[in-house]
């Protein structure tokens, strides 16, 4: 049991790393000066957000991605994680995020719920008419425990249909159409798959 939640662990941190943050631990408690004053080191791997108002970006070369670091007065030292804020289209990283919550659905870990819907809002308009119906397949496999994010979908289905830049709207409605199928499907699901959280697969008794 131990040697397969050690591989389990592995799988996930690779998944997690291609999906939507990079991540290395521990992640020590420190705190920054930020616009808004001083700031916390967030956890991403507990449900930490980036601070409200540090809204620097770090290029992220040659991987055609950017991310927001903890720093103090741009200093890293203090970073343990990397949030993934913005991914190029057509560059090495774009499509790697899709894999990664490919792995999160398949080893059913609750935070790909979140993931997935935090990537279809934000994913680059190039090809996601492709993405957005898998994207809602990987989030549909989670069954009823998708249910509390029926609100966020429901505004992103509701942002595809006002119109999205750079991409015709016959593509734009098809994709609102896809999102509003999967919120009924949701809805009524029996289906409940037994879920992991991230940090129980990454404790220390299991590595």
């Amino acid at each position: 049991m131990a040697l397969m939640r050690k591989h389990l662990s592995r799988i996930v941190c690779v998944a997690v790393v291609l999906s939507s943050t990079l991540f290395v631990f521990p992640v020590m408690p420190s705190l920054a000066i930020g616009a808004a004053g001083t700031i916390a080191n967030p956890d991403f791997t507990r449900g930490g957000r980036i601070p409200k108002g540090a809204t620097h970006a770090w290029n992220l070369e040659p991987t055609g991605a950017r991310g927001w670091i903890f720093s103090d007065r741009l200093v890293t030292t203090d970073a343990r994680q990397i949030a993934i804020t913005q991914v190029d289209a057509r560059s090495p990283a774009d499509g790697i995020r899709l894999e990664g919550l490919r792995l999160l659905a398949k080893h059913r870990i609750r935070e790909g719920i979140e993931a997935c819907v935090t990537y279809t809002r934000t994913q680059n308009p190039w090809a996601s008419e492709k993405r957005t119906p898998e994207l809602m397949e990987l989030l549909l496999s989670y069954g009823a425990h998708a249910r509390s994010i029926i609100p966020q979908l429901n505004r992103i289905a509701d942002d595809f249909e006002d119109r999205e830049p750079n991409l015709p709207r016959r593509l734009s409605l098809d994709k609102a159409k896809v999102v509003r199928d999967t919120i009924h499907a949701i809805e009524t699901t029996s289906e409940r798959p037994e879920l992991i959280r991230l940090d129980q697969s990454l404790a220390p008794n299991g590595m």
